[in-house]
């Protein structure tokens, strides 16, 4: 293990190895991340769903999405690890005139950022794509079939071939 690094990364999950990623392909050689994990992908990353999507309600967040989806699509050609990334839809549902008008405010949103992939769909499309949703109360919502999802080796391949990684299983304290 090293004594000193001139970056160190708390936490080895996505974000964390995405970071210590970017920073060794910027030619900083110097990257520790620590995990107190056996593993990494077990804390919050390992719980999530693991999806990628571009539907957010900010633009910096939109603007972040579109740099890395593409990412994920050659993720195995450039790292040797498999992301299992694969397409399927994503689809937001509004029960409520103010969560509609959210949405409304959302797709202009997403369209003047480059998704155009985005669509409204109504109570009718969504009840027959989900049958067994309780929609009473659905009055519409959004989809974007572009989104994807990936998996662990997204984490193992995420992390730079020059970062180190460190777990640790007791608290870190400082």
């Amino acid at each position: 293990m090293r004594d000193s690094a001139d970056v160190v990364i708390v936490g080895a999950g996505i974000v964390g190895a995405s970071i210590a990623d970017n920073l060794t392909a910027q030619d900083c050689r110097s990257v520790v991340l620590l995990e107190r994990e056996a593993h990494q992908g077990l804390g919050s990353t390992g719980k999530s769903m693991g999806g990628a999507r571009a539907q957010f309600g900010t633009d910096v967040s939109i603007r972040m999405s579109r740099y890395s989806i593409p990412f994920y699509a050659r993720f195995e050609a450039e790292t040797g690890f498999p992301s299992e990334y694969r397409p399927h839809g994503y689809r937001f549902v509004a029960s409520s005139a103010t969560q509609m008008e959210y949405l409304r405010a959302n797709v202009a949103r997403h369209q003047a950022l480059g998704l155009g992939e985005v669509r409204f769909v109504t109570r009718e499309e969504i009840v027959a794509m989900v049958p067994l949703l309780r929609s009473d109360d659905v009055l519409g919502g959004i989809e974007r079939c572009r989104s994807r999802r990936a998996d662990e080796g997204v984490v193992r391949g995420h992390r730079g071939e020059d970062a180190v990684l460190v777990h640790q299983r007791d608290r870190l304290l400082g």
